[in-house]
């Protein structure tokens, strides 16, 4: 299952500004960026004038979401303002701001993305001060961060040697405390099945749990459960519910799924059209596996006006992102000459792609056209 996710680091502080001489005058701001000694506030509109650069400030601050977790107080110098963002050169380190920031780049860590971006976030290598404050906050029994902390020691991520049974252990903490990205956490870890036996009855508990508390990509994960069958018998209305549970957050996965559903008349009326712009809003925003069944709808004329050319369009650029099937039909396109100019070796270059996936219709059409895989 593919899920996206980007990383915004934010957090809210309360900036107390102290002008030279007059009394202090609290913004309330939003960390937007940070650099080795300074933070970038954008602060909320307000009546009095803003910092000045060489103004001295004191600030504290406390997280949303994150039980309260409060980071070291500091003092620091305004050394750049811009409208609304100011610069503040701090005086000290604030381990405790990075490891509140790491908390909001990760959105807690649900597991899939923090996965994927792990080389992003963390640059290869976890500071070990942010892990060590991260598993201070854990054993004080802050959810986030036992969520966190639990993922990083169940995948080793960011260089940290992999420790599963710890990493299960916080997650289960933060699990009785009701947290639902920890809860689709253990879901995925159990329908995975890779650091712990492959359990879809403990999956699809977990996912419930999250799902019924709005996790969108739980939602989603339940909803396939019920789609394909795993550890349950197949009930496309179940699917559907949860898919549009999901969809209605806009999960792209579930958006998609949920078109499926609508193209063949699976726990929902049939309704080509639908599907179409289900895959439409899906494929518009990146997703590989909605551009491609919107290029198929194209291609077939299901659901919308048949249009070779916007198929080749939309399976090129699922295809671009190595959606296997698409580079398939793109190469098909390529070899009939429809949508397309007729290009062998444009479609060899594409059966190449699929086959090397193990794609074995693309394999298959190598074969017949005397080209090695």
């Amino acid at each position: 299952m593919r899920i996206y996710f980007q990383c915004t680091v934010f957090a809210i502080i309360a900036l107390l500004y102290i002008p030279h001489t007059y009394a202090a005058t609290e913004i309330t701001g939003t960390v937007t960026a940070k650099r080795d000694d300074s933070v970038q506030v954008t602060f909320a509109p307000h009546d009095t004038a803003g910092p000045k650069i060489g103004d001295k400030v004191a600030f504290s601050k406390e997280i949303p979401g994150t039980g309260g977790i409060k980071a070291k107080a500091g003092e620091g110098t305004v050394t750049g303002v811009d409208g609304a963002t100011v610069w503040v050169k701090t005086t000290d380190n604030r381990p405790n701001l990075k490891m509140d920031a790491v908390i909001q780049a990760t959105g807690a860590a649900d597991l899939y993305p923090m996965l994927k971006n792990k080389y992003e976030l963390f640059k290869e290598t976890l500071d070990v001060n942010i892990l060590r404050d991260l598993e201070k906050h854990a054993r004080k029994g802050n959810a986030d961060a036992q969520n966190i902390v639990g993922v990083i020691y169940v995948y080793g991520i960011g260089g940290v040697s992999p420790e599963s049974d710890k990493g299960m252990e916080l997650l289960q903490l933060a699990v009785a405390q009701g947290h639902a990205k920890a809860e689709f956490n253990l879901g995925e870890i159990y329908r995975l099945g890779k650091v712990v036996a492959q359990d879809f009855t403990a999956a699809r508990k977990y996912y419930r749990m999250s799902a019924e508390q709005g996790h969108a990509k739980a939602q989603g994960s339940l909803g396939y459960m019920y789609d394909f069958g795993e550890g349950v018998s197949e009930d496309d209305a179940e699917a559907a519910k949860w898919y549009r549970k999901a969809a209605e957050q806009e999960d792209l996965f579930s958006i998609s799924r949920l078109g499926q559903l609508y193209k063949f008349g699976s726990g929902v009326p049939k309704n080509e059209i639908e599907a179409v712009k289900l895959f439409r809003k899906a494929a518009e925003q990146g997703y590989d596996f909605a551009q491609d069944n919107l290029g198929k709808a194209y291609e077939t004329g299901e659901g919308i006006t048949q249009d070779f050319k916007e198929a080749s369009w939309w399976y090129l650029k699922a295809a671009e992102q190595g959606y296997v099937y698409a580079q398939c039909n793109l190469g098909r396109l390529y070899e009939s000459g429809n949508g397309v100019p007729e290009d062998l070796s444009e479609a060899i270059k594409w059966y190449q792609k699929a086959a090397a996936q193990k794609n074995e219709d693309a394999q298959k059409a190598l074969k017949r056209l005397g080209v090695d895989n």
